[in-house]
Formats: C-alpha cells, sequence, structure tokens
C-alpha cells in the first residue's frame, strides 16, 4: 500500500509540475504545492497510524474563554 500511495505521489508530481514550470505559472505552482504537501503528509499519517492534530481545537480552546 505504501509503494502504491509513493507511485500515486510521483505521478501527480510528473504530471502537473514540468506543465506549471514550461509555462511560467510560479504562483500556480507554489498553491500546488501548499496543497499537495498537506495532502501527502495526511495521507502517510493515517497510513502509519500517526495523530493528525484537530485544526479546531486551538479555534475551541479560544472561543471557550469567550462564552
Amino acid at each position: 500500500m505504501l509503494l502504491l500511495l509513493i507511485i500515486i505521489y510521483l505521478a501527480i508530481i510528473a504530471l502537473e509540475v514540468p506543465i506549471l514550470m514550461r509555462e511560467g505559472r510560479g504562483k500556480e505552482l507554489l498553491v500546488f504545492t501548499l496543497f499537495f504537501l498537506p495532502g501527502v503528509y495526511l495521507s502517510l499519517a493515517q497510513y502509519f497510524g500517526w495523530s493528525i492534530p484537530n485544526p479546531l481545537s486551538g479555534l475551541i480552546s479560544l472561543t471557550s474563554q469567550w462564552v
């Protein structure tokens, strides 16, 4: 399963990144990277059983002080 994930990651990179670089779309490449890396982390975290932080826990603790 891990090998399949890595193959999928590499295929996505091989298909998307050269096109973005060839057309000079630096900002789109940056956005692609900013979305791709957390996606890779979350899929690997789920595969390996790592703890995935809850992004709302900080917001909940901040808003609970106001009530």
